[in-house]
């Protein structure tokens, strides 16, 4: 279970930057040993909360090293606190793709205050749950999130919870960034104040980027015919209105470079791939720190160099660049981050480190750093690489002497 709680307190109902919460968590272990199943989980249940009503699409995946598992439910469960300052539980769990439960509660104080309770096809309701609750459940069906089919109905009651997941989490797996190319230029063309801030960020990361440049490219009525009847396919397919304004402008994005005087415009599609991924990263970042989101990160490092790595975490870090206290959790093999003698120091400190292991039998656990109770200025990264705190390779010699 990863609990970003402070050690120095465990208020349900925290304030940002009360000393309650932490903005980061770096999680780290050897290959395969459970990270990105770690971050899997968390992007299947943030998946079946916003599609199992219009597109029944339960996950539930038993362990596939213990045949018993495959007997029992797959379960997820998340206490966060949403948009409206409330902090909230939910959780749900899935069995040969139905749900098996699923419940829902708030804490107005420390002790929890029940919303719904959902056993197989029997729901229960708290009197704090006002709104249309059984037309909602007239609506719902065995294969599909009670949340899911609230949400689609408008229920105003149960609105935080569902758009902590659409609006407040945003989760993203290694080398993830490309997908998200065309979001990000859309939002680019839209919003030139946004435009300015990436280009800024872009700018300072010394990439050799002085700005970003969008030229609007003319379609053919062929090819907004074509965009279109997709739209329409998709909005079949989905059940969800999809706007058709929009969808027939296409934009070429140039990177503008400073070279001995001269600006030059080079195609974005040319740039590197680093540059191209901290494009993106910095998108996330700048719609974290501006809605106090959650921004999930598999191999953070895959394209960036640790020195950017290390400039992202400062940033969630600061309570100046961070007001709203977003969050960054991410998975990675970068030592630096921990090590003290590097740079200005260890990036990140003991209540912000985490590690996987996996025992003998292939199960995975996500264990503190600070559940080993490291001295204050232990050197993290050396204890880590020494086997100290576990989470790496127990053997390392790859190649048989006997094979050469």
């Amino acid at each position: 279970m990863l609990d970003l709680r402070s050690n120095d307190g465990a208020a349900a109902n925290a304030a940002p930057w009360d000393g309650n919460l932490q903005p980061v968590a770096g999680i780290y272990g050897a290959n395969a040993s459970g990270k990105t199943t770690f971050f899997n989980a968390m992007s299947a249940m943030a998946q079946q909360v916003l599609e199992s009503y219009r597109s029944p699409r339960l996950l539930g995946e038993p362990f596939a090293f213990d045949s018993a598992s495959a007997s029992h439910p797959t379960k997820w469960s998340a206490t966060f606190i949403a948009g409206d300052g409330v902090c909230y539980a939910y959780g749900f769990s899935v069995f040969n793709r139905l749900v098996v439960e699923e419940w829902a509660e708030q804490y107005a104080t420390a002790r929890p205050t029940l919303l719904f309770e959902r056993k197989g096809s029997v729901i229960k309701y708290g009197t704090a749950l006002k709104g249309a609750n059984r037309a909602v459940e007239k609506t719902l069906r065995p294969n599909a999130l009670y949340l899911s089919a609230a949400a689609a109905a408008g229920h105003a009651g149960l609105a935080p919870i569902f758009n902590w997941f659409d609006q407040h989490l945003q989760v993203f797996e290694a080398g993830g960034y490309r997908p998200l190319v065309s979001k990000v230029i859309m939002a680019l063309a839209s919003d030139p104040s946004r435009r300015a801030r990436l280009a800024g960020m872009m700018r300072r990361a010394d990439l050799g980027l002085s700005g970003l440049e969008l030229h609007k490219r003319d379609l053919s009525d062929l090819q907004k015919s074509q965009i279109q009847r997709a739209a329409e396919a998709m909005q079949a397919l989905t059940g969800e209105e999809i706007p058709f304004e929009g969808l027939n402008e296409s934009f070429d994005v140039f990177g503008t470079h400073q070279v001995s005087g001269q600006e030059y415009l080079l195609p974005f599609n040319l740039e590197s791939d680093g540059t191209r991924a901290m494009l993106c990263h910095a998108f996330v970042i700048d719609e974290a720190l501006r809605t106090g989101s959650t921004a999930v990160f598999d191999e953070i490092d895959a394209s960036l160099h640790p020195l950017l790595v290390r400039e992202l975490v400062r940033v969630f870090q600061d309570p100046r660049l961070n007001p709203l206290q977003a969050q960054l959790i991410f998975t990675t093999h970068d030592v630096s981050l921990m090590e003290a003698g590097y740079g200005n120091g260890a990036q990140l400190g003991r209540g912000e480190i985490w590690f996987t292991e996996k025992d003998s039998a292939g199960c995975s656990t996500l264990v503190a750093c600070a559940d080993y109770v490291p001295r204050t200025r232990e050197n993290l990264a050396r204890r880590y690489m020494s086997g100290r705190y576990g989470g790496i390779p127990e053997q390392l010699d790859l190649v048989d002497p006997v094979l050469v």
